[in-house]
C-alpha cells in the first residue's frame, strides 16, 4: 500500500506542476513582419533558452511567469519581454535591424536557414545585389568568402573550390535543383545570370547529411530573386567589350526576370589575347504563395548560351569553343507550418563542344534529363529537442555524349543512368546555453552505361556539432563530419575528346571519403565583427586526373592527405555610414607522402572599405595578395604573387536612377588566377559602367 500511496502522491505532485507551469510559446520578427531565424530567447538571469526556428518561433520549456526574457540576434538589436501571466497564446516579438555594419554583416555573417546548414558548420550567406562589383558569374559572388577561390582553367564557365576541394566534390544547386554534369573541372552556375540570384548559401566542409553525395567540400545553394516592381539596368565593361541587358518585375508573388550578355576576347595586360568570348540568356519566372498555413513557390528557369569561348593556354594552337549550352530548370517548393517541406524539380540540360587542332575539328554534344525530389520534417520533441528526418531521391536519365570527328561517330556515353537514394536524421539538443547536433545518413547509389556493367555502392555517413554563445555577442562552435562522393559517370565510362585533351574512363573507381573537423569562433560587439575557423580535413581515396601521356588522361583512386587552414573575417564601422573590412584564409594541402595537393589555392588576404557619403554618394575600395604557389601539385604550374586593386564608385541623382563605375585590376597585374597547367592569365585594367532604374 505503501508504494501505491507513493506512486498516487508523485503523479499528484506532476499534475499540479504542469499546473502551475507552462511553456512559452512566441514568434520573433523584424520590423517588417519577417520571421528571424535562431534568434536567442532565454530567461533572463537563468541562461537556459531556445533559438527561434525557420518562422521565427520558438517554445521556451516550462517556466512560471512572471519572468523575463532575452532575445538577441547578432544583426538585430538586443531587446527583452516581461510575460506577466501564463497564457496560450503566442507572444510576439519584434526586433530593430543594428546600423552601421549591415553592409558587410549582410555579406559575411548572415545564417542559411536551419535546414541548410548543421549545427556548428562555418556558414555563410550572401545578397549579390548589395555588392557593388561588376560579377558575371556566381564565381565571382562566392569568391567574396574566405576559403573559395577559382579553379581551373578560367573562362565564362569557371568554376570554384572551397578549402581547397573543388570539381564534382563541391555541391550546387539553383533552389534546390541539384546540378549535375559531365565536365571534368566540374559544375559550372555561370549559365544562371547573377542578377536573377536572390542570395546564396554556402557551408564550408562537408554537408552530406543534408545534400547527399558530393557535398565532400561545401555546398552552394542558390535561391532565385524576387523582384518587387520593377529593376531594370544597362552596362558596358571595356574588358572584351562586354554589354548588358537586365530587366525584371514582381507584383503579388509574381516575378519575371531577364538578361542578355554578349562579350568578345579579352586581353591579359601584356597584350595577349584571352579566348573568353559568349553570349548569353537568362530568364525567370517565379509564383509564390503564402496561404499562413503554407508557402509554396513554382519556378521555370531557361537559359541559353552559345559561342562561349575556353580560355585557356593553348590558345590558339588548340581551341575550344562551346557553341551552344542550354538549361531548363523548373522547381516546385512547399513548406508547411508544421514544418515539413518538399523540394522536387525537373532540369534537362545539354552542353555542345568544338575542339580545333592541328588534328582537326573534333565537336561532341552532351546531354541530359535530371530530376529529383526531398523531403524533410522537423519535430519538436518537448523543449530542447529538435529531431530533422530527411529522404532525397536524385536521378539522371539518357546521359549521352557523341563525338563526330573526320566523318567517324564515338558514342562516349550512350543512355548513361544514374539514381541516388538518401535517408537521413539528425537531433538537435538545446542545453543551457550551448546547442549539440548529431546525426547520420545512409546512401544507396546506381550507376550505368550502355556500353559498360553497372555499378552499385551504399555508403554511411556522420557529423556531429556544437554551437555555444560564451556571452552575448560571442559565439564558439566546432564540428566534425564525414564527406563522401560517388564517382561521377565520365569519370567511370566517358572515353573521348574534351577540352583538355583525350579523357579514358575508369569503370573500377572506388567512392572518396574524408573527415573534416572544424572549430570556430564569432564576435559581434557594438560595431565590430570578427569570425575565424580552423579546420582539418583528412581525405582518402581521392579521384585524381593521371597523365597517361602528353594530352591524355585517365582517373585513379590515389590520394591519401590532409588539407588544413585557417580563415578570417572582420568587419568594423569605425564612423557613421563607414565600413572597413579584413579577411582572408592560409591554405596547405599535403598527400600522406608529403607532397603538395592540387586545387589547393594560394593564401590571401584582402582589406577594403565601403563609405556612403550621403543618400546620393557610395564608394569604396578593396586590395587583395595573393601570394606565389612555388610547389605546385599535379597538373599544375608554378605562379607567382599578385596585387590586386579594385574600386568603385555610385551615385543617385535622383531616387529612381543610379549610375555606377566600377574598376577591376587597377594597377593591371599580370598574374594566372589558377594554378592550373593550363589556365590562361587573368584579364587586365576594366572599368564598367552601369545604369540602373528603379521606379519600384
Amino acid at each position: 500500500m505503501k508504494i501505491y500511496a507513493f506512486l498516487t502522491a508523485l503523479l499528484l505532485t506532476s499534475l499540479l506542476s504542469s499546473i502551475s507551469l507552462a511553456a512559452i510559446e512566441g514568434q520573433v520578427t523584424d520590423s517588417d513582419g519577417n520571421p528571424i531565424l535562431r534568434a536567442w530567447i532565454y530567461p533572463v538571469n537563468e541562461g537556459s533558452g531556445t533559438y527561434s526556428d525557420s518562422r521565427g518561433r520558438f517554445i521556451l520549456g516550462t517556466i512560471d511567469p512572471p519572468v523575463m526574457l532575452g532575445i538577441f540576434h547578432k544583426n538585430y538589436d538586443p531587446a527583452e519581454v516581461e510575460v506577466l501571466v501564463a497564457t496560450s497564446q503566442p507572444i510576439q516579438i519584434s526586433l530593430s535591424a543594428r546600423r552601421g555594419l549591415r553592409e558587410e554583416i549582410t555579406v559575411t555573417a548572415r545564417v542559411p536557414r536551419t535546414d541548410f546548414s548543421a549545427v556548428g558548420a562555418a556558414a555563410t550567406r550572401i545578397e549579390p545585389g548589395e555588392i557593388e562589383s561588376p560579377v558575371d558569374t556566381l564565381v565571382e559572388i562566392v569568391e567574396s568568402v574566405p576559403g573559395i577561390a577559382e579553379n581551373g582553367q578560367g573562362g565564362h564557365l569557371k568554376v570554384f573550390s572551397i578549402r581547397g576541394v573543388s570539381g564534382h566534390r563541391v555541391r550546387t544547386s539553383i533552389g534546390g535543383v541539384r546540378l549535375a554534369g559531365e565536365r571534368r573541372a566540374g559544375v559550372s552556375a555561370s549559365f544562371f545570370d547573377p542578377f536573377l540570384i536572390g542570395s546564396v548559401e554556402l557551408t564550408r566542409g562537408p554537408s552530406v547529411i543534408r545534400h547527399g553525395s558530393g557535398a565532400l567540400g561545401g555546398v552552394v545553394e542558390i535561391l532565385p530573386r524576387k523582384f518587387a516592381g520593377y529593376d531594370v539596368s544597362l552596362g558596358y565593361n571595356s574588358q572584351g567589350n562586354e554589354n548588358f541587358f537586365l530587366g525584371g518585375w514582381g507584383k503579388d508573388g509574381w516575378s519575371v526576370g531577364f538578361t542578355r550578355r554578349d562579350a568578345d576576347n579579352a586581353s591579359a595586360p601584356n597584350g595577349i589575347e584571352l579566348n573568353t568570348h559568349f553570349t548569353q540568356y537568362s530568364g525567370l519566372f517565379s509564383r509564390s504563395w503564402d496561404t499562413g498555413e503554407r508557402e509554396s513557390q513554382l519556378f521555370v528557369i531557361p537559359t541559353l548560351a552559345h559561342d562561349i569561348g575556353k580560355s585557356s593556354s593553348d590558345f590558339p594552337q588548340r581551341t575550344t569553343v562551346y557553341p551552344r549550352e542550354r538549361h531548363l530548370l523548373i522547381g516546385f517548393s512547399t513548406f508547411s507550418s508544421s514544418l515539413w517541406r518538399l523540394e522536387a524539380f525537373l532540369h534537362p540540360h545539354d552542353l555542345q563542344t568544338q575542339v580545333s587542332d592541328t588534328g582537326g575539328l573534333k565537336k561532341i554534344l552532351t546531354n541530359s534529363a535530371d530530376f529529383g525530389a526531398t523531403t524533410t520534417k522537423q519535430l519538436f520533441l518537448g523543449s530542447r529537442y529538435i529531431l530533422n528526418l530527411g529522404a532525397d531521391y536524385f536521378a539522371r536519365r539518357g546521359v549521352d555524349s557523341q563525338e563526330e570527328a573526320q566523318d567517324n561517330t564515338l558514342r562516349s556515353l550512350e543512355n548513361g543512368q544514374e539514381d541516388e537514394l538518401g535517408l537521413s536524421a539528425s537531433l538537435s539538443v538545446q542545453l543551457r546555453r550551448a546547442v549539440l547536433e548529431g546525426g547520420s545518413r545512409l546512401t544507396w547509389f546506381r550507376q550505368s552505361n550502355q556500353q559498360a556493367n553497372g555499378k552499385m555502392d551504399s555508403a554511411l555517413s556522420g557529423f556531429a556539432g556544437v554551437s555555444v554563445p560564451l556571452t552575448l555577442g560571442v559565439e564558439l562552435t566546432g564540428s566534425a563530419g564525414s564527406g563522401l562522393r560517388f564517382p561521377s559517370l565520365s569519370e567511370r565510362f566517358f572515353t573521348g575528346t574534351t577540352g583538355r585533351g583525350t579523357v579514358l574512363g575508369n569503370p573500377t573507381l572506388d567512392p572518396e571519403r574524408s573527415l573534416n573537423t572544424d572549430i570556430g569562433i564569432k564576435l559581434e560587439s557594438g560595431k565590430v565583427f570578427a569570425a575565424g575557423y580552423y579546420f582539418h580535413n583528412r581525405i582518402s581515396d581521392y579521384i585524381e586526373q593521371v597523365d597517361l601521356q602528353e594530352d591524355q588522361y585517365s582517373f585513379q583512386n590515389l590520394t591519401r592527405g590532409a588539407i588544413r587552414g585557417f580563415e578570417w573575417e572582420t568587419a568594423l564601422a569605425p564612423a557613421e555610414e563607414t565600413s572597413l573590412y579584413f579577411r582572408g584564409h592560409l591554405l596547405r594541402g599535403r598527400s600522406a607522402e608529403g607532397k603538395p595537393l592540387s586545387d589547393i589555392p594560394t593564401h590571401r588576404f584582402s582589406v577594403g572599405f565601403r563609405r556612403q557619403e550621403t543618400r546620393t554618394v557610395h564608394y569604396g575600395s578593396e586590395w587583395q595578395l595573393r601570394s606565389s604557389k612555388d610547389g605546385p601539385g599535379d597538373g599544375e604550374k608554378r605562379i607567382g604573387s599578385a596585387d590586386l586593386l579594385s574600386a568603385f564608385l555610385s551615385l543617385r541623382p535622383l531616387p529612381t536612377l543610379r549610375f555606377s563605375i566600377i574598376c577591376t585590376n587597377l594597377l593591371n597585374d599580370l598574374y594566372f588566377p589558377t594554378a592550373d597547367k593550363k589556365a590562361a592569365f587573368a584579364p587586365g585594367r576594366g572599368i564598367t559602367i552601369r545604369l540602373t532604374w528603379l521606379p519600384g
